[in-house]
């Protein structure tokens, strides 16, 4: 479920950064005016919130993945 949980998170943030930066890009800083945009299309309350749920799907979905290796 994490993986899937991730992935889904993951493949709609690059769908939003391909349509705010126009390209396929990494994160801008979080005093980027992209990513208040981005942030936005996510429907997250602020640059920060998102940064947040990026590091925690992240971690989730390495624990998953150590998970299986393991």
């Amino acid at each position: 479920a994490a993986l899937s949980a991730g992935y889904d998170f993951l493949r709609r943030l690059d769908h939003a950064l391909r349509l705010t930066a126009e390209r396929s890009t990494k994160l801008p800083a979080a005093e980027h005016p992209l990513l208040t945009e981005i942030s936005r299309r996510l429907n997250f309350s602020a640059p920060g919130e998102l940064l947040e749920n990026v590091a925690d799907s992240r971690r989730a979905v390495r624990r998953a993945y150590e998970e299986i290796l393991n």
